[in-house]
């Protein structure tokens, strides 16, 4: 169970505001190793030191805060991941000290930035946690467990600017655990069809040394890992190629589709010219009060809208007469199938002149000017 006062915790919140492959035989590369009593130790008086210098770390000076960040670094690499789970310290410095790259020391933005927000994730535990102390019926709060994605070593680069800074000293056991990184680092790496250069040769023989390997060619591992790495480039080598296909057939669709748009255009272009041309012929017409049809009147009002609405009216005026005549003849042949005659003074009037009264009546929409009937 982690056990944090409670100030610390509320400065560890502030600050953090502020800123492989398994492996046979003996060289195990996904082995989780667990602290050693003597690295406990250690790394204890790293964090107690940390945690003295929590409370005031605003009055610290550069020279200090770069102290404790080499601590937070070194005490992450003596305890892993139970300590950036158990001690918030850890992953505050450690995280800040990435962020900002004092001293030579190779930022890591991404990184710095996930440590620090899981130290406020553990120093916002440890405050609710004090706050409901005494809370003895509500729900029981779980400390945040240490994301996947923070490795369980900082970068290599890291732990090393790390003992230069802080003066500390690698152990027997820490210069195997960080040979046994590096080599497996660089297995992943071949593995994956990256050129190691010339680490190689160090990798090689730190293998044959590690598995008492007495053969002149290739140990197992870094030859596995050589030819899974060709596998590997065959697979990127085919994978450009048909990024480089389906680019090429891109660029030929696009090329065809601006053609085939470009195309379309010019036809369409063309086809408003003749529009236009059009529309000027049936505007002589228009202007002569000439009736036009609806889909040359739709063609005339593309492109003079005076003349449109004239035509408008001089075809509202014709359909009234239109009309008229039809109302005329109806009432004219209703009255004859009845058996009414004109003379016989049944009903008065003739067709045209039944007609001239329906026509009189279209008067009102005759346009201004209109030279028609």
């Amino acid at each position: 169970m982690m056990r944090y006062p409670f100030l610390a915790a509320c400065s560890l919140l502030a600050l953090t505001a502020i800123s492989s492959t398994a492996a046979a035989g003996p060289i195990e590369c996904n082995r989780q190793t667990q602290a050693s009593a003597e690295d406990k130790k250690r790394a204890g008086t790293l964090i107690a030191a940390m945690s003295k210098a929590t409370r005031q770390f605003k009055s610290l000076d550069e020279d200090q805060k770069t102290l404790l960040y080499a601590q937070g670094i070194e005490a992450w690499r003596l305890l892993g991941k139970e300590g950036l789970r158990d001690h918030m310290e850890i992953s505050a410095f450690a995280g800040m000290g990435l962020r900002t790259g004092p001293k030579g020391l190779e930022k890591n933005v991404v990184l710095g930035k996930q440590l620090t927000d899981h130290a406020r994730q553990i120093a916002d535990f440890v405050l609710k946690r004090y706050q409901n102390r005494n809370n003895k019926t509500g729900p029981k709060l779980t400390p945040p467990a240490v994301p996947a994605h923070l490795p369980a070593a900082p970068p290599e680069q890291a732990a090393q600017w790390a003992r230069r800074i802080g003066g500390f000293t690698l152990t027997k056991a820490d210069a195997q655990e960080e040979a046994t990184t590096r080599y497996c680092n660089l297995l992943a790496k071949s593995r994956s069809g990256e050129s190691v250069g010339e680490e190689a040769s160090w990798a090689i023989a730190f293998e044959k040394k590690e598995t008492n390997y007495t053969g002149n060619d290739t140990p197992p591992l870094w030859r596995a890992a050589l030819m899974d790495g060709k596998a590997a480039q065959l697979r990127k080598e085919a994978a450009r190629k048909e990024r480089a296909r389906q680019e090429a057939a891109d660029k030929e669709r696009r090329a065809r589709q601006a053609a085939e748009d470009s195309e379309k255009r010019a036809r369409q272009a063309k086809q408003e010219e003749q529009r236009r041309k059009y529309a000027a012929q049936l505007a002589e017409q228009a202007k002569k009060d000439r009736v036009l049809s609806q889909s040359e009147t739709n063609v005339l009002c593309d492109f003079y809208g005076d003349l449109c609405q004239r035509q408008l009216q001089v075809q509202r005026y014709q359909s009234c007469f239109f009309e008229a005549s039809e109302r005329a003849s109806s009432y004219y042949s209703g009255a004859v199938r009845s058996g009414q005659r004109p003379t016989d003074g049944t009903w008065s009037g003739t067709y045209r002149q039944i007609e001239a009264d329906y026509q009189r009546q279209c008067q009102a929409l005759k346009p201004p000017g209109y030279r028609g009937r």
